[in-house]
């Protein structure tokens, strides 16, 4: 129960409300041997943190002793409180603010009763039965409360008598604080949970170790239709505290002074004796434990000097404090990154029975900063699966991205159907599809198109692809059809009346070959949207109308360029706006133009983009981007009565080119890569009808071996090629070292086709960075980009402000489009995020958006010229001898464009 005051406003649920109580009782309880929880013996009334001491008294024969006087004193205080037994014997010494205290029991005819140090803790109650012995009061049983080791679901603590008495009861322990380790940002989320008759269900899940207060927000529906929603507010807190706040990612050789604070929320003072837990990857100036005192009501910092030694991932970090009456541990994690620049190579290979890969790393490797991994693919199908997290990791703060994101999502679902409709992956896969719809729509303009950052008008290709997206999200999850209805009426009213979209180049001048690309992928993606108001009135079918006529005259005005201009991205949009469509003669000429643009390398074939893709995509990720499409085009041509499965040559060389070029994170550098390459993949595991869903039968596995220059390393078991499942995935960090290594894998004859992907990750000195020959990583600047970032000081003290310049800029008219630019900061760093947003108008929009994270600020540029100039400020929090993250810019279409500059290093004391 909360009374709460309506503040000096006198008005309810406004900003001054406050609590000015707050009381307690348990109505169940649950300990470890009990399957379900049982009414509580006691229900006695807690106000605020404070709990209670309970019990029965009773004499040596088992009858209860009435009105016995009892009373509890404060160890730390001498504040006394008393009560007396009721007639069963029972008594409650309530509302006792967490301490230890020294219980006394006085009836005339019997000894006094003395139990010294018995602990009491919030929201708790402690139970004391009391055995009296007859005699006098002068005459006295002392018995000493003694700590036991407890389990986290139970506890013990039993009192020796030292006239051989004994009795017991069950505070929590003090000697072992409960550890504070699970810190998540969404505590439990179940997008699906079934009621029974009355409306009524049970959930368990874990609470975090945050001290904060939780809002548990519920929408329920009935079958008939009727909604109603809820909120409840679940309060986690303890009187007495640690917080820990450690930066997440730091540099091998960052010198902390990181602060703890120590919160009191007691009625008296504490002296806590506080140390931070040794680990491998951090070494401390001062191991010893710190004493610290804390005022009642009040908190106190203790610094802890560390300096890191080794790289590490999820390094923990742990601090426990405790006092004679309050103790707490907490522990957090930090990722400590090799001082470096960090180079990853990546080896794919398409296989049936075995393969060798020749992996060579640099002699120049820092020691201790590879990780290395191998990951087979059993089917086509596992790198969807892989890619729904894979493309995660990947930025997606536009419109596009957010699509993009969700894609691999979709195309999961569609692949299992209701194979897999109620497994985890499916869950988690309709999660990331409501989510992506529900960002979406943030992006759509009052007059129905789509823009890139939520303001503005709406472009043509964005909201064609937005169409597509949201006709096949709606077979999955609820889609307002009104949403979609608004964009395509959008899209048609842009259509010119030779059936062209226009798309302008430079200075607003439109370039005829671009908008007949651009042209032939709106086509593209509203003919694959079908039928896009499938309900049978005059309207569905007017609309239906106007689509198929769009679709018809904007086919005719790209034909010409099938053929007269040597672009595959255009002409596959072209062929497969035909197939969807239905006109197979139009598909046919085009299928047959792609196959005589094919370009060999080795075992594989790919398409060559000669123009920027609708999304700004060149270069070598435009290459995967175009080859994607041109595959799904050949695929989709060739129906399944004519060939098998992949048997096409053609086709077989464009995906084994495309799945030999996968970045690190699984998926296609770019999103708009990533959801051709699978789409493609998608068109090719259609004609598998023998696909199963794992786990859905008996599994079947094969083994498959992994040799490291001819040892036998790893063996594990692989679903076979038509069960759908995620990718195997080896750890081969500690079999490889600096040098050329030889790595085999081996699987059963007759295995079915599947793909492989090693990849290493390791740091390299600065100073040894290659930049001339490898545009990856190129330190400062490439031939497409070029970024500076400039400090106005390296040294400061905490609380001072430091301002960043950053000049990025795109080098001459390769390419256009975003760039992503992602500034390294100092550990500890509080970004100003006024000046961000300073920063961002001055721009002119240039600067379409900005994300923070705990070692860089990512900025999305859209330079209207080739670059943008800006700043930004930041404070520190701490003292510190540290580097700053490595500061990147790349185009986000073609990360292949990418200058780097190396970390500086700032002294803060």
């Amino acid at each position: 129960i909360y009374i709460r005051s309506a503040g000096p406003d006198g008005i309810e649920g406004t900003r001054d409300d406050f609590t000015v109580a707050m009381f307690s009782r348990a109505l169940v309880e649950q300990s470890s041997q009990n399957r379900l929880p049982v009414a509580a013996r006691d229900q006695s009334i807690l106000a605020g943190v404070t709990g209670a001491i309970s019990g029965t008294i009773t004499d040596a024969s088992g009858a209860v002793v009435p009105k016995a006087q009892i009373s509890a004193r404060d160890l730390a205080t001498n504040r006394q409180y008393e009560a007396a037994s009721e007639e069963d014997g029972k008594y409650t010494l309530g509302n006792l603010p967490p301490s230890f205290y020294l219980v006394e029991v006085l009836e005339p005819g019997f000894r006094r009763y003395a139990i010294t140090e018995v602990p009491v803790r919030s929201s708790s109650i402690t139970r004391v039965n009391v055995v009296l012995q007859l005699g006098t009061v002068s005459q006295t049983i002392e018995v000493s409360a003694v700590p036991l080791v407890m389990e986290t679901t139970s506890a013990s603590v039993s009192s020796v008598a030292k006239s051989g008495v004994t009795s017991t009861f069950s505070p929590q322990a003090l000697s072992t604080p409960r550890l504070r380790d699970y810190f998540p940002e969404t505590l439990f989320w179940q997008p699906e949970l079934v009621t029974d008759n009355k409306g009524r269900t049970q959930v368990k899940f874990p609470l975090a170790g945050s001290i904060t207060t939780w809002t548990l927000k519920a929408v329920a529906s009935t079958v008939n239709g009727e909604i109603g929603t809820a909120e409840k507010e679940i309060r986690a807190f303890q009187p007495f505290f640690i917080d820990h706040d450690p930066p997440r990612i730091l540099t091998v050789g960052d010198e902390i002074d990181l602060p703890v604070v120590l919160r009191n929320y007691l009625d008296h003072p504490l002296q806590a004796s506080v140390e931070m837990a040794p680990q491998i990857w951090f070494t401390l100036s001062n191991p010893a434990p710190q004493v610290v005192d804390i005022p009642s009501g009040d908190s106190a910092n203790s610094i802890f000097r560390f300096t890191t030694v080794t790289p590490v991932m999820q390094g923990k970090q742990r601090i426990t404090a405790r006092s004679h009456d309050a103790a707490d541990a907490i522990e957090k994690t930090v990722t400590v990154h090799p001082n470096g620049q960090e180079k990853i190579q990546t080896l794919s290979q398409v296989f049936l029975e075995k393969v060798a890969l020749d992996l060579q790393i640099p002699n120049t490797m820092l020691p201790g900063s590879l990780q290395a991994e191998l990951k087979i693919y059993p089917n086509l199908s596992a790198h969807i699966l892989e890619s729904i997290e894979g493309i995660m990791r990947r930025p997606y703060g536009c419109g596009e991205q957010t699509i993009s994101s969700t894609y691999p999502s979709l195309l999961y679902l569609r692949l299992v159907g209701d194979g897999d409709k109620n497994s985890v992956l499916s869950a988690r896969a309709h999660h990331y599809l409501q989510l992506g719809y529900s960002r979406l729509l943030s992006y759509q303009a009052e007059t129905g198109g789509f823009t890139y950052w939520g303001r503005g008008e709406g472009d043509v290709a964005l909201t064609a692809y937005a169409v597509r997206f949201l006709r096949d999200a709606a077979q999955y999850t609820t889609v307002d059809k009104a949403v979609t209805e608004h964009a395509v009426a959008w899209l048609l009213r842009h259509a010119q009346p030779d059936g062209r979209w226009i798309r302008y180049r430079w200075q607003n001048k439109e370039d005829l070959s671009q908008s007949a690309e651009w042209t032939a992928y709106i086509a593209r993606t509203i003919a694959a949207s079908g039928e896009l108001t499938p309900e049978n009135s005059k309207e569905s079918m007017q609309s239906a109308a106007q689509v198929s006529a769009a679709v018809n005259h904007a086919l005719t005005f790209v034909e010409p360029y099938t053929t007269s201009v040597d672009e595959p991205y255009l002409i596959a949009a072209y062929a497969l706006a035909a197939l969807d469509s239905g006109q197979e003669a139009r598909a046919a000429a085009a299928l047959k133009r792609l196959r005589q643009l094919e370009h060999r390398e080795g075992n594989t074939s790919y398409w060559s983009l000669e123009m920027n893709t609708p999304f700004y995509g060149w270069g070598y990720t435009g290459r995967l981007e175009t080859t994607a499409l041109v595959v799904e085009a050949l695929e989709k041509g060739e129906t399944a009565h004519e060939r098998a499965p992949m048997a096409d040559d053609m086709v077989s060389r464009g995906m084994l080119f495309l799945l030999k070029h996968q970045d690190e994170y699984g998926v296609w550098y770019s999103s708009q890569a990533t959801v051709n390459v699978l789409q493609a993949i998608a068109a090719a595991t259609a004609h598998q009808n023998n696909l199963a869903v794992s786990g859905t039968e008996t599994p079947s596995v094969e083994m498959a071996e992994i040799l490291v220059d001819g040892n036998p390393v790893a063996s594990f078991d692989l679903p076979l090629g038509n069960k759908i499942s995620s990718p195997g995935v080896q750890d081969l960090s500690r079999y490889l070292s600096a040098g050329t290594h030889h790595v085999e894998i081996r699987r059963p004859a007759g295995s079915s086709g599947a793909s492989l992907q090693l990849l290493a990750d390791y740091y390299v000195p600065w100073a040894h960075s290659n930049a001339a020959s490898d545009l990856h990583h190129e330190a400062g600047g490439s031939d497409a980009l070029r970024l500076a970032v400039h400090f106005d000081r390296d040294s400061a003290k905490p609380g001072e402000s430091v301002t960043c310049n950053v000049d990025a800029e795109r080098v001459g008219f390769r390419g256009y489009g975003m760039m992503l630019a992602e500034i390294g900061l100092p550990p500890g760093a509080e970004v100003d995020r006024a000046s961000l947003e300073k920063a961002m108008t001055a721009s002119g929009w240039d600067i379409n958006q900005y994300d923070i994270l705990p070692d860089r600020v990512v900025f999305y540029l859209w330079p209207r010229a080739g670059g943008v100039k800006f700043s930004f400020t930041f404070k520190f929090r701490y003292g510190l001898k540290a580097l700053t993250a490595p500061s990147i810019l790349y185009d986000y279409y073609n990360p292949e464009a990418r200058a780097e500059v190396e970390p500086t290093q700032f002294l803060v004391q």
